[in-house]
């Protein structure tokens, strides 16, 4: 929730007239199942989305008011398996991951789908190490402050 908006996830759907329709979510997807469809995963396997682009939309005008409001929260959810040289560092460590590129691999859930092995003891020893991240982008929108809820009223099933 960004301002009392809760977050959105923008989906494009071609008509059968073949006319692309943007249409909102409520949420964000927390992963997905591999597939041909997702280049570099084993099918059925499940993969975590742990990094987010949090896209944050602000409306300005100068003539009614002194600064900025939002308007929308907008979430992309990626599935990134970050990687680093050496040992865990904390917030010291530096990702090679990061900034994302498109050719990145997608982050397994479990260790025999090529996987960074968590190191340790405990239940989760052996199996995947999964580092969250987030990114947050400004963009400017026409949207007026009375029509901020509107993309909320036609979206579709809730997740």
């Amino acid at each position: 929730i960004m301002d009392n908006l809760p977050a959105a996830t923008r989906t494009l759907t071609e008509q059968p007239d073949g006319i692309a329709l943007t249409t909102y979510e409520r949420g964000y997807p927390l992963g997905f199942l591999g597939s041909p469809e997702f280049p570099g995963t084993f099918p059925s396997a499940p993969y975590v989305n742990n990094h987010l682009r949090l896209i944050i939309k602000y409306h300005q005008e100068p003539d009614l008011f002194q600064g900025s409001r939002i308007v929308g929260f907008e979430v992309e959810a990626l599935s990134v398996a970050h990687r680093y040289e050496g040992e865990w560092r904390g917030v010291a460590t530096k990702l090679a991951t990061v900034p994302l590129s498109p050719d990145l691999p997608p982050q397994p859930v479990r260790a025999e789908h090529r996987c960074r092995r968590r190191q340790g003891g405990g239940s989760a020893a052996g199996g995947c190490e999964v580092i969250f991240t987030y990114e947050v982008t400004w963009e400017e929108s026409p949207v007026r402050w009375a029509s901020r809820w509107d993309l909320y009223l036609y979206m579709g099933d809730d997740q």
